[in-house]
């Protein structure tokens, strides 16, 4: 028997491919001379995770090891139900939606803070009618396309999960 050979590199290619070389994406706003960043420094990438106009990225850190965005949600939008193996962690800045798991779901508000091991399915989406969810979110390591596996695509009827 012949176990197949492993690519340790092939997963730094493909978020290469996606977001560029995670160690040299933030030349241009920071660097160790220069620790502090801005977001407004930080490129805006809209309809980001094929979610459409209504969902915007920064992503402030990004390399090897860790990746921490800025997100922006328009109204009563959600991410599909999905898992990875990354560890994932959120802080709601403002706004007011739904984080959903398998075991329930959850109202979420301005200022609350999510953990969620790796390997659990997950949702969040934005339970309001006018005003956008906005949050951060970091994962370890970062997350790319092919980690993620989709369970159920979105739907704003997933929204009474947690609406009176």
């Amino acid at each position: 028997m012949t176990l197949a050979s492993h690519d340790p590199h092939a997963n730094l290619r493909r978020i290469a491919e996606r977001w560029g070389d995670p160690d040299g994406h933030m030349a241009e706003y920071w660097s160790l001379e220069r620790p502090v960043i801005r977001r407004e420094d930080v490129p805006l990438e809209v309809g980001a995770a094929n979610m459409g106009e209504g969902f915007k990225l920064q992503k402030i850190v990004y390399t090897k090891t860790f990746m921490w965005d800025f997100d922006s949600m328009a109204p009563r939008l959600g991410t599909p139900m999905h898992s990875h193996y990354q560890d994932e962690a959120w802080h709601v800045v403002s706004g007011e939606g739904m984080f959903r798991t398998e075991h329930g779901a959850f109202r979420i508000k301005e200022g609350d803070y999510i953990f969620l091991p790796g390997g659990h399915k997950h949702q969040i989406a934005n339970l309001s009618r006018d005003v956008p969810l906005v949050y951060q979110v970091i994962l370890v390591p970062p997350v790319t396309p092919d980690s993620i596996i989709i369970h159920e695509p979105f739907d704003e009827g997933h929204l009474r999960y947690v609406e009176q």
